[in-house]
């Protein structure tokens, strides 16, 4: 201090050992209540019976629990995504069941339909059912309208016989003797003869593409025929066969250009 005092001329020996010892005493004090402080808890834990051993123990099994757990935490994680999964199976199959109980719904319909269709069909276009009354009722008409045809086709036949069965039969011979120009004389009348059956007042007729299929033999007979139908006012007649113009009041020609069908002349 004395030293000290010496370098500092201004500064009072005795209040600086006041200073200082007032200072030691202080820390002294908290010194003191530290270390009773310290008394008082050890004897509390004394009083807990604390157990080092036991306590590191304890330590070691919650970290073991602890591990344990995130085990099962990544478990459930697991478990809950592949449960997801299945529900999304299930609700996918829930959708098909879905589906296939309409299809069965459908199916039910579809099946009562075709019951009623059969039912129909058996009982009311049979044989015996409405066949029967379209044959008593338009076979007769029908066979009339088709020798009125017939006849204008000055053939070396009278009499064309539609029978119940729809067989034809001309002048007491099968159709199918005839030769083919006749064969086809006996479809035009019998087809015309139907669309007047059909049509009360039937003035005009369009025929598509009547001669195809034919040879320029048949073909130049089915000319003479159209020739002398005169039952039928009008006649339209669509071929791709150029011998038709011979028996043709007026001629239409359409021809093909790109994706048009263009008029070229008439």
């Amino acid at each position: 201090m004395e030293n000290y005092a010496k370098n500092y001329d201004d500064v009072d020996i005795d209040e600086l050992k006041n200073a200082v010892n007032k200072m030691l005493n202080n820390k002294n004090k908290e010194l003191n209540t530290l270390n009773n402080n310290k008394k008082d808890i050890l004897k509390e834990i004394d009083s807990l019976n604390y157990d080092e051993k036991f306590h590191n123990k304890l330590k070691d099994d919650y970290e073991k629990i602890s591990n344990k757990l995130n085990g099962i935490n990544g478990q459930i994680i697991e478990v809950s995504s592949h449960l997801n999964s299945k529900e999304e199976q299930l609700q996918r199959q829930i959708n098909k069941l879905n589906e296939l109980h309409n299809k069965e719904k459908e199916k039910k319909r579809l099946e009562e339909y075709i019951f009623y269709l059969k039912d129909i069909r058996e009982n009311v276009f049979s044989r015996n059912g409405f066949q029967q009354y379209l044959r008593e009722k338009y076979i007769p008409l029908i066979q009339r309208y088709t020798n009125e045809i017939f006849k204008e086709f000055e053939l070396p036949y009278s009499h064309i016989q539609i029978k119940n069965d729809y067989d034809i039969i001309v002048d007491e011979l099968p159709v199918k003797t005839l030769s083919g120009g006749e064969q086809i004389a006996v479809s035009l009348a019998l087809r015309l003869g139907i669309a007047k059956a059909v049509c009360n007042n039937l003035q005009c007729i369009i025929l598509d593409e009547p001669t195809a299929f034919l040879d320029e033999d048949r073909r130049k007979k089915l000319l003479n025929i159209f020739g002398n139908i005169k039952t039928i006012s009008q006649i339209f007649v669509i071929s791709h066969h150029n011998e038709l113009e011979q028996v043709a009041n007026n001629i239409i020609n359409i021809k093909k250009i790109g994706e048009d069908s263009v008029i070229t002349n008439s």
